[in-house]
């Protein structure tokens, strides 16, 4: 497919995460693709069956044991941006195969590509959220037209779209990935939502242009997985300060 979408002097594709087997969900995202211009490909999802061939290693630093589906998820997401930083596109949008486009999807996606570039470098973003964030503190950082806006702040436990650069998709790697092993402290929504970690500067388009379909979760443990309250309040208090400057910057953006 042609990419219509964007200037000459970009190239932005879209990657979808899916499990071989999750074929209705495949055909649901084929039908949203259909909605946008923008070149598109399927990448097989990391297995939890399967996840022993890759070369990874837990140090679990969350508040209760990962299990197996979460650890496959980690994965492809890595898998993803290992992918993407192999070609010479400039722009990733990485989604997950439960997601509806929304009318202004891709008007909203040319213009925020390409108004990048002109932000001042302080208000460059390495990740952007599509679907909003209601539920969090968001700061307008810029207008993006008369209807949509960045919004910095609070970063939303989904993964299930988002835009990422390559500096952002590199810093991320850089992390994650030590002598080869790829490092997995915890689901990777919850490590996003610890932006510092991974010299990341995340930001969220307001209104959303995406929204969730709803599916069977495929990765969320049909038992309820309990943490011990000690493990808990260490989780919450070691992201207290950072997540408090992280918010503080975001807020003196617009300014």
């Amino acid at each position: 497919m042609k990419n219509t979408v964007f200037n000459e002097n970009l190239k932005v594709i879209i990657y979808i995460i899916n499990l071989d087997t999750a074929i209705d969900r495949r055909k649901s995202v084929e039908k949203e693709l259909k909605k946008t211009t923008i070149p598109y490909q399927f990448v097989s999802a990391v297995n939890k069956h399967t996840i022993s061939n890759v070369n990874y290693e837990v140090k679990n630093k969350y508040k209760r044991p990962l299990i197996p589906a979460e650890i496959g998820c980690f994965l492809s997401h890595v898998k993803i941006k290992e992918l993407f930083l192999k070609t010479d596109y400039d722009f990733a949008i990485i989604l997950e195969d439960d997601i509806e486009l929304l009318e202004d999807f891709d008007t909203q996606i040319k213009k925020v590509v390409n108004q990048f570039a002109s932000l001042p470098l302080k208000k460059q973003w390495d990740v952007l959220k599509l679907p909003s964030q209601r539920r969090k503190k968001l700061y307008p950082i810029q207008p993006i037209d008369s209807n949509y806006s960045l919004y910095g702040g609070g970063v939303g436990i989904t993964t299930m779209a988002a835009i990422w650069t390559r500096k952002g998709a590199q810093s991320f790697l850089n992390t994650v990935i030590k002598k080869n092993q790829r490092i997995i402290k915890m689901p990777i929504d919850c490590a996003l939502q610890h932006p510092w970690e991974y010299g990341l500067n995340i930001y969220n388009i307001v209104p959303e242009i995406v929204e969730e379909k709803k599916f069977e979760s495929q990765i969320r443990p049909t038992k309820r997985l309990k943490s011990n309250t000690f493990t808990r309040v260490i989780y919450e208090a070691k992201k207290t300060m950072p997540h408090f400057y992280y918010n503080l910057r975001a807020f003196f953006l617009k300014y």
